[in-house]
């Protein structure tokens, strides 16, 4: 057994030792269903973008970039938060019925209601912004993903520790997906198809997702249902707004160096930015296991909450930072495999941003993990704000100056700096959680 094999085994014993049995068993199951939706919902992409991109080419690859970009933020928008917020809710529902009625009534009529004003705000765009004029029908077949991301709720199965019906709908979108992409995807011209696969495969997810509430959970929509829609505007507005700030570090680059550079040069540099994304996304599993647990017992046992999350920052931190490792070694190998001649720039991207992957998992952690659940959301929103705010001036900079390379080299930048913000908040704050240090 080598030296870090040792390490972890002792870490996870550790862990075990904290964790009650009962409480082992949720989590494992969780982590499993989760395992199974992030292994399709993560490898898809590692499956199908070398497939898309050696078809259609670096400059159409850009141009489906630049408008994934652009509904992400609409994703966001339209999101409220409740990706995050959501899950505490439900999770701190005990289960009742009505009161998870009232929730998901209330979080759908909020955000149905932000996603038609961000349908209207495309089309305004469209008028007033002319590059965008000329690919209105990619951006348009994308929009429709953030309408199929309300549908499927992913939120409200983490809340309700019922992984395993995320891990069955992501199967069958994301498997739809894949198959319709090698059979119609066949030449440059066919480059509109993909978002019309995309989106249109995660409708067929969402429209389950919704039976499944009615028929399994028997939530309810009908007027006996409360509609608070003020109260839950306000509840969740700091973790909106650190949503929104988050997308501008983690997602506003590609849109920002398509402002300086050409849209192969986009298609290169995400490329790479993607290959990094889905291998970091290969660690949801382990977070979004520990998030709505996290949430339960920090009620409880705020000493045993902070000993899990101790253990498990050290446990991830360690398998994080082998995994960036081991890209960073094999990147061109990986690059020449996945995209061929055309994207051996990638390969540069892929070295510069690999540290993403440590960094993005511990900020999950310590961010959304422990910063929300101790009282703490206005620091994160502060943080996330500063460095979103920070990232558009350094990513402007540095990708003016240097093209991609400048780009990949904000987004490692951003993710450290997000660190560095959310610790000397953490230790500023400290009289929140230091009286159970020690235990």
């Amino acid at each position: 057994m080598s030296l870090m094999e040792s390490f972890l085994k002792k870490i996870r014993q550790k862990l075990n030792t904290i964790v009650a049995v009962s409480e082992q068993k949720k989590l494992s199951a969780n982590f499993a269903n989760f395992g199974l939706f992030q292994i399709i919902n993560y490898i898809v992409p590692l499956v199908t973008i070398p497939y898309i991109v050696r078809i259609i080419g670096p400059e159409k690859f850009g141009i489906l970039s630049i408008a994934q970009a652009i509904t992400y933020y609409l994703w966001i928008i339209t999101d409220y938060g409740y990706s995050i917020s959501g899950v505490q809710l439900i999770s701190q529902s005990e289960k009742d019925s009505k009161a998870g009625s009232k929730i998901v009534k209330n979080v759908f009529t909020i955000q149905f209601s932000i996603n038609l004003f961000c349908f209207l705000l495309l089309i305004l765009i469209f008028n007033i912004y002319s590059p965008f004029t000329a690919y209105k029908e990619i951006f348009i077949f994308y929009f429709f993903s953030t309408t199929a991301n309300i549908l499927l709720a992913t939120w409200l199965y983490t809340g309700l520790e019922k992984v395993k019906f995320i891990s069955s709908l992501g199967f069958i979108y994301r498997i739809i997906y894949v198959i319709l992409i090698f059979l119609l995807l066949k030449s440059e011209n066919d480059y509109f198809l993909v978002p019309i696969l995309y989106s249109g495969s995660m409708l067929i997810g969402g429209f389950i997702s919704v039976s499944l509430m009615v028929t399994k959970f028997k939530y309810r929509f009908n007027r006996s249902i409360p509609l608070t829609y003020l109260t839950f505007l306000r509840q969740d507005r700091q973790i909106y707004i650190s949503n929104i700030f988050a997308n501008l570090y983690r997602n506003s680059n590609v849109l920002i160096l398509s402002i300086f550079a050409s849209e192969a040069s986009v298609g290169i540099y995400s490329a790479g930015e993607k290959i990094v994304k889905a291998i970091q996304g290969t660690f949801t599993p382990i977070t979004q296991s520990f998030y709505p647990y996290i949430s339960r017992i920090t009620k409880t046992s705020q000493s045993q909450s902070i000993r899990v999350i101790k253990y498990t920052i050290i446990f991830i931190s360690v398998i994080a930072g082998s995994v960036a490792t081991s890209i960073f070694v094999f990147s061109d190998y990986l690059t020449n495999l996945a995209f061929g001649e055309n994207f051996s720039a990638t390969a540069l991207i892929i070295k510069i941003t690999s540290p993403v992957i440590l960094f993005g998992v511990i900020n999950f952690v310590v961010g959304i993990i422990f910063m929300i659940n101790y009282g703490m959301k206005k620091e994160f929103s502060y943080s996330v704000i500063t460095v979103g705010l920070t990232n558009i001036v350094i990513c402007s900079l540095l990708s003016y100056s240097f093209g991609a390379i400048g780009t990949g080299i904000s987004f490692l930048m951003a993710e450290a700096l997000m660190l560095v913000v959310m610790s000397f908040f953490i230790f500023k704050n400290n009289h929140k959680w230091k009286v159970v240090d020690g235990n």
